[in-house]
C-alpha cells in the first residue's frame, strides 16, 4: 500500500499582489541531519571523493608501482608485464590506487585484478601502505580449488561460551570445552535470527560450535540460544550404537550378546548354513558288487547306509561319520557296532574308498545277501 493511499494532494499557494503564487518550504542539505550526526552534504561530499578518486582512469603503466602511494596517484591502472616493484603477478592486472584521507585513517591501499589468460576466475589480491611500508599482497578471494592462503588464529585461554559470532580459531587451555578435549580447531556458524521466531516472541538468535579434537579427530557439537542464553551440552558426533541409540556400529563375525553392531554378512551366511536343512543325496548297489566311494567319503561328513531284504522286508540301517574311515576296510555288523568277527545277521565293509555288502541272513542260517539291495546316503 502507498504511503499517500487515502490522502488527498493539495498544493499550498500564497496570495501576492500579482495572485496565487506556489508556496514551498526552503530547506538546505545543510540543515538535514543523518543519523550518525553528519549532514546530508557532508555525506554527499565524501561520497563524491571516494567516486572522484576511484573513477579516474589512469591507463596503461609500466613503472614501479610501489612509488603509487600518494593521493595524485588516485586512479585505475592497466599494468602491463614491464612494470617493476612487488607485484601480485608477472602478467597483466588492473590496478586500483586508492589514498585514504585523515579523516578516514592514513595510507593506500593497491587492488589489483589479475587477468589470468582463461577470459574468466581473475584473482583479486590486496595489499596495504602504513607508516611507509607496504604489507605482502594477500588475495582477498579465492575460487574453489585453489590456496586461500587462510591461518586459523590462536587462542590459549578464555571461555568458549563468550564466543558467539562467526569464526575459525585453534582453540587450547579454554575453558568449557568438551570433557578431556584441552586442543581443537573450533568452528563458530552465527545467525542473527532473521525471520526465525519458534516461540512467537520474536527472533531467536542461534550459535553453533564444532569442536574437533586435533589428536584423535573426533567432533563435539553444541548450540546456543539467543532467547534463554543458554548452552547445550557437548555433543560427540562419534556416538556408539545401542538397542536404543543410533550411531556407528561394530561388525561381529559371530552370533554373540552385545548390543553395539551387527555381523558381517558373511558371518550371517554362515551361520545360516548350520541351521538349513541339508539334502541327502543317494546311491544304490544291489547285492555283494563293491563300488568306489573315494568321492563321497572326500566331500561328505555323514554316511546312512541302508541294508533292505525285499522279500521279507528285513532292514539294518548303518550311521557313519566319514572321520571314521581310513584306506583299510572295516567290518560295520548289524547296524551299530565296529567289529572284526565275520559272524553277524548283516555285515558291511567300507573304507574311504570302497564299500560293499559282506553278508545278510535271517535266523542265523538264511543268507539273502544277493537279493539285498543296500542304499547310501549321503550329505
Amino acid at each position: 500500500m502507498s504511503m499517500l493511499a487515502g490522502f488527498k494532494k493539495v498544493r499550498r499557494r500564497i496570495r501576492l499582489p500579482d495572485g496565487y503564487k506556489l508556496l514551498s518550504f526552503w530547506t538546505s542539505s545543510q540543515s538535514v541531519e543523518m543519523d550518525d550526526g553528519t549532514t546530508l552534504e557532508s555525506n554527499a561530499e565524501w561520497m563524491k571523493s571516494i567516486l572522484d578518486r576511484c573513477n579516474k582512469s589512469k591507463g596503461t603503466y609500466t613503472g614501479n608501482i610501489d612509488s603509487l602511494c600518494n593521493s595524485s596517484h588516485n586512479g585505475s591502472y592497466w599494468v602491463t608485464p614491464q612494470a617493476s616493484g612487488n607485484k601480485p603477478a608477472s602478467t597483466y592486472f588492473g590496478l586500483l590506487v586508492d589514498n585514504m584521507s585523515a579523516s578516514e585513517g592514513t595510507g593506500t591501499v593497491h587492488t589489483a585484478i589479475i587477468y589470468k589468460g582463461d577470459g574468466f576466475s581473475p584473482d583479486i589480491c590486496v595489499r596495504i601502505r602504513s607508516n611507509n611500508v607496504w604489507s605482502s599482497w594477500r588475495k582477498s578471494f579465492d575460487f574453489l580449488g585453489n590456496n586461500t592462503g587462510y591461518i586459523c588464529p590462536p587462542q590459549g585461554s578464555g571461555n568458549l561460551d563468550d564466543i558467539k559470532y562467526e569464526c575459525h580459531k585453534f582453540v587450547f587451555n579454554c575453558s568449557n570445552s568438551p570433557s578431556g578435549q584441552n586442543y581443537g580447531f573450533l568452528d563458530v556458524t552465527y545467525f542473527n535470527g532473521a525471520l526465525f521466531a519458534p516461540t512467537g516472541n520474536g527472533a531467536v538468535k542461534v550459535v553453533r560450535q564444532r569442536f574437533t579434537a586435533w589428536s584423535s579427530g573426533k567432533e563435539f557439537i553444541r548450540m546456543w540460544r539467543g532467547d534463554s542464553d543458554t548452552w547445550s551440552v557437548w555433543k560427540s558426533t562419534d556416538i556408539t550404537a545401542s538397542s536404543t541409540t543410533a550411531g556407528l556400529t561394530k561388525l561381529y563375525t559371530s552370533t554373540g550378546t552385545s548390543t553395539d553392531g551387527t555381523m558381517t554378512r558373511n558371518a550371517i551366511s554362515n551361520e545360516l548354513k548350520k541351521y538349513t536343512p541339508r539334502v541327502w543325496s543317494k546311491v544304490q548297489v544291489t547285492g555283494t558288487n563293491p563300488i568306489d566311494i573315494s568321492n563321497i567319503s572326500a566331500n561328505s561328513s555323514e554316511i546312512l547306509v541302508e541294508v533292505y531284504h525285499p522279500p521279507t522286508r528285513i532292514t539294518y540301517t548303518f550311521s557313519i561319520l566319514t572321520q571314521q574311515l581310513n584306506s583299510t576296510s572295516k567290518a560295520l555288523n548289524n547296524g551299530y557296532y565296529w567289529s572284526s568277527t565275520n559272524y553277524s545277521l548283516c555285515q558291511i565293509l567300507i573304507s574311504n574308498s570302497k564299500y560293499n555288502l559282506a553278508n545278510c541272513k535271517a535266523n542265523n542260517n538264511a543268507e539273502y545277501r544277493d537279493a539285498c539291495v543296500s542304499t547310501l546316503y549321503y550329505r
